[in-house]
């Protein structure tokens, strides 16, 4: 015999258990302080904060080398079957010669096997994150709704 009345305040419980995404087997807190310490600019601690302020998926890693394409992203995710490479493209990006050597790196990853997900400063972040939600997820801001910022 089961008292299905018996476990209803633990089930209440859980309807207001939030769950957190996360990409490594770290806490979500001690993953956002590591991958805050590892960035190089402040685009990319913007970036960062974009992520964690709409509650996407954290990067697993930031500033991680592959050494086949031998190209270094700002951040990268380890999914299951996949590898994503995250550029957050500051002002620089914006020359023609870059903008040529980031379409030569593009083209080496995705020859193996990655996904290659661009970030450019001017360009309106959620609109870009919306595009992949295999990998960063659904988004929601600070108070549970919708995010609507451009970062």
């Amino acid at each position: 015999m089961i008292d299905r009345h018996a476990i209803k305040d633990f089930l209440l419980q859980l309807t207001r258990a939030k769950v957190k995404r996360s990409s490594a087997s770290e806490t979500p807190e001690d993953q956002y302080a590591r991958l805050r310490v590892a960035c190089e600019s402040g685009l990319e601690k913007q970036w960062l904060e974009f992520i964690e302020k709409h509650r996407f998926r954290l990067p697993t890693h930031a500033q991680r080398r592959d050494p086949v394409v031998g190209s270094r992203p700002d951040f990268t995710y380890d999914l299951p079957g996949s590898h994503v490479a995250i550029y957050v493209d500051g002002p620089v990006h914006d020359f023609p010669e870059r903008a040529a050597r980031d379409v030569q790196i593009r083209e080496r990853m995705e020859d193996e096997g990655w996904l290659v997900v661009r970030f450019h400063h001017a360009e309106e972040w959620l609109a870009v994150a919306q595009k992949y939600p295999s990998v960063f997820g659904c988004p929601t801001g600070s108070n549970g709704q919708s995010g609507t910022d451009p970062k």
